[in-house]
């Protein structure tokens, strides 16, 4: 008897543990990004560019690793205005979507995922006048 009730009480301790390492919990994967020496971007026009400078890949990179990302199986949003190839195979989607060795992440700052977004197409723009259709 002593033996079923040590084995309910270490149950019912340990459960609590094991639901604290759900995937539903934000994570901190943005901080595996390293600050690349250049970023390549790819709209979904098809048109590509190179970013211009540090300044700018700094500013980047230091909006993305401000956000939290939750980990998620696949995006659940098709479309895109385009993709950063952020080097070491990790990319960042317009949409919010972090991809680090294969697995998703979903960005969860909505402001900064606009933001940063506005921000890119803007600076296409004033290299590729007709970009994305605009």
């Amino acid at each position: 008897m002593k033996t079923f009730a040590l084995s309910v009480m270490l149950f019912i301790l340990l459960v609590p543990v094991w639901g604290c390492n759900s995937e539903s919990m934000n994570t901190n994967i943005s901080g595996t990004i390293t600050m690349p020496k250049e970023i390549k971007v790819k709209f979904g026009d098809g048109n590509e560019l190179t970013l211009p400078d540090q300044a700018t890949i700094e500013k980047v990179v230091g909006e993305i690793k401000s956000m939290s990302f939750e980990p998620i199986e696949i995006p659940d949003s098709v479309g895109q205005n385009f993709t950063l190839l952020l080097g070491n195979g990790i990319e960042y989607s317009s949409a919010g979507y972090l991809k680090v060795n294969k697995a998703y992440y979903k960005a969860q700052d909505k402001t900064i995922v606009v933001n940063l977004d506005n921000y890119l197409v803007a600076l296409g723009k004033e290299q590729i006048p007709d970009l994305l259709g605009r």
